[in-house]
């Protein structure tokens, strides 16, 4: 995880670095992949439902530390800064009850929140 935080010191001067965390309920979970809308292409989709919810009993989702009770997604809309060094926000983001499309809008919107506070900051 550690090399794309590598990647944007060091190839993207000026970049802000933003880690994003999909979350779901295991019952969303479990519905997403056995889906009538998933894409049965090639062999390496997780199918077997017993293997998800293994994996999710024992996986644990990289973060790189969150500045306490702030830097996550809080369902106001509000993130904080993050504890590890030159990661500018890190969001965790409930996807439970929406679509990909739905998901993709808000990241983008959030996103391009932070673009226009920045380039705010630059002409005051």
């Amino acid at each position: 995880m550690f090399e794309y935080l590598a990647f944007a010191r060091h190839h993207a001067v000026g970049a802000k670095f933003v880690s994003i965390i999909l979350e779901c309920s295991t019952e969303t979970n479990l519905e997403r992949l056995v889906g009538q809308d998933r894409p049965e292409q090639g062999k390496t989709k997780l199918v077997d439902v017993e293997v998800l919810r293994e994996m999710r009993g024992r996986a644990v989702i990289h973060r790189y530390g969150l500045v306490s009770g702030s830097g996550h997604e809080n369902g106001n809309g509000e993130q904080g800064a993050c504890t590890a060094e030159g990661v500018s926000y890190e969001w965790e983001i409930d996807s439970t009850g929406r679509t990909a499309l739905e998901i993709a809008d808000y990241i983008a919107q959030k996103i391009a929140t932070l673009r226009h506070r920045a380039s705010a900051s630059l002409t005051t």
